[in-house]
């Protein structure tokens, strides 16, 4: 006798969906500010950036131009290294990238770089 799964196969991808959104970038967040303190704005900010930018790259592979890009992981490499760190399993996980751009934005959000 086969039996049916309790789920219907769309939920188990929009439960893929609300990781995405919810639980991956206040993790990532977390961990982040274990090594980087930040103000509540400043993690809630970069919470809904990382959200945004994760839907973005899974969904469509696309991120968001940063017109200081090279200025920014070149002055704050040790940052960027410690980034690249903190998402790789987040990469690993979705079978995404992050690119240098986003990296950069992330950074600006964290280091609170006017531009």
């Amino acid at each position: 006798m086969v039996q049916k799964p309790n789920r219907k196969p769309k939920y188990d991808a929009i439960k893929m969906r609300m990781d995405l959104t919810f639980d991956v970038p206040a993790e990532l967040a977390e961990q982040i500010e274990g090594k980087y303190p930040m103000s509540l704005d400043t993690k809630t900010g970069l919470v809904m950036h990382i959200a945004c930018a994760v839907n973005r790259i899974a969904g469509r592979g696309v991120s968001i131009e940063n017109p200081h890009r090279e200025e920014i992981v070149q002055k704050y490499h040790g940052v960027y290294r410690d980034l690249r760190k903190y998402v790789a399993p987040v990469e690993r996980k979705f079978h995404m990238i992050f690119s240098d751009d986003e990296m950069a934005n992330i950074i600006s959000i964290l280091m609170q770089i006017q531009e």
